[in-house]
């Protein structure tokens, strides 16, 4: 899988990656599906992902895949809190380029 890894809370350096399909550049894709993975769980955290970002991508889309704090073994460190403050900032990362005048 292509694309592209970056960083979405800058506070916390928590990084997310972007697919980018054939002809197409990650900044420019408006249309995105975000995967969180299960408890514990990080990048290509499942045996489908590939196909996933490959069928998405036929639509047009591209797949986002997210790192939490409570990723990998920081499972039981965090809570749901810090996680939706994470995936909130993850969504304003990849909305406001879209929107600003």
């Amino acid at each position: 899988m292509e694309g592209r890894l970056f960083i979405y809370n800058a506070e916390r350096r928590l990084p997310a990656f972007i697919s980018e399909t054939s002809g197409s550049r990650s900044d420019s894709v408006r249309k995105v599906v975000v995967f969180i993975g299960g408890l514990t769980d990080g990048f290509l955290a499942t045996p489908y992902l590939t196909h996933l970002q490959s069928r998405i991508a036929t639509a047009g889309w591209s797949l986002v895949q997210v790192l939490l704090s409570s990723s990998y073994a920081g499972y039981g460190h965090s809570s749901l809190r810090q996680d939706v403050e994470e995936l909130d900032s993850l969504l304003h990362h990849l909305v406001l380029p879209f929107y600003t005048f």
